[in-house]
């Protein structure tokens, strides 16, 4: 059985969550409810997984004291080519899905 924990903001203290979910699942869990933040931060060189944060700007602060301007900006630019990479590749996806959907209803009139 999980054990209930009190999730809190890494920077300033903050109140997150209570929750007995593993850290990923809780952060997708603040994420998506807008409880506060969850970053991985691996792109800026941080390897250690996700962190909690109660706003973007605990998170701006945390990670301004933990990296140099170096690795904020190569971080930057990686996640920007991140970001395109899926943008250019959401029509190929779309066809892909379009695909099987057509499969799938055609097994299934059947």
């Amino acid at each position: 059985m999980s054990r209930i924990r009190d999730i809190v903001c890494e920077e300033c203290g903050k109140f997150v969550i209570r929750t007995d979910k593993p850290n990923g699942a809780a952060g997708s869990e603040v994420n998506m409810r807008k409880l506060g933040v969850y970053k991985m931060p691996i792109l800026y060189g941080i390897t250690d997984g996700g962190h909690f944060f109660c706003c973007k700007d605990c998170f701006k602060l945390w990670l301004d004291a933990r990296t140099t301007t170096e690795q904020r900006e190569k971080g930057r630019k990686s996640f920007e080519e991140l970001k395109q990479k899926m943008e250019a590749s959401k029509p190929e996806l779309l066809r892909r899905l379009q695909r099987i959907q057509a499969a799938y209803n055609k097994l299934n009139k059947q």
